[in-house]
């Protein structure tokens, strides 16, 4: 049993060892990333920071190709403004097209600003 013991704790060490050591280079969140992971990052450290600045950016999110992309992109502009423009990531490309101008509409309303969202790096959109 001694040795069973013994065993575990150092294949729990290996792990701890073998995972530390298996990471890739560290994600720098960005909207404009050609990285999907760091745009999502971008997406999630705006959406805990209530950062509103970032609205611009979500909705050019809405159009991207990956639809984890669009859903999350909505979710955090429905929570941040507490607006639901009828957006639907799952939608087909028509309708998604019609729902993010909506939006674009929205926030030049909003802000008054003539700045319309622009195109993250990735927005091809799926079949």
């Amino acid at each position: 049993m001694k040795t069973r013991l013994g065993y575990g704790r150092l294949v729990a060490a290996l792990g701890v060892l073998v995972a530390g050591g298996c990471r890739g280079p560290a994600l720098e969140p960005g909207f404009r990333s050609v990285d999907p992971q760091e745009r999502t990052a971008a997406l999630l450290e705006s959406v805990r920071a209530e950062d509103g600045r970032s609205t611009p950016d979500l909705i050019a999110m809405l159009e991207s190709g990956d639809p984890a992309q669009r859903m999350l992109a909505a979710n955090a502009l429905r929570r941040l403004t507490g607006v639901d423009l009828g957006y639907r990531h799952y939608d087909p490309p028509a309708a998604r097209a019609i729902a993010a101008d909506a939006w674009r509409r929205w926030w030049i309303d909003q802000t008054g600003a003539e700045r319309h969202a622009t195109r993250p790096a990735d927005t091809r959109d799926a079949p």
